[in-house]
């Protein structure tokens, strides 16, 4: 009984744990693509003023 007790307990935490690190992934990609366009729209204000 206590065996299975803990082995639910660690399913439940590796599953929280893919989730927390599954949500990092997704607001990791949102901060990089947030990046990308904050870079891109320097670029684009640099080349507009060379111009």
């Amino acid at each position: 009984m206590i065996f299975s007790e803990t082995h639910d307990f660690y399913d439940v935490d590796l599953f929280f744990i893919c989730a927390i690190l599954f949500a990092l992934k997704m607001i990791a990609m949102n901060i990089s693509y947030m990046v990308l366009g904050f870079i891109d729209d320097l670029f684009s204000i640099n080349i507009h003023s060379e111009y």
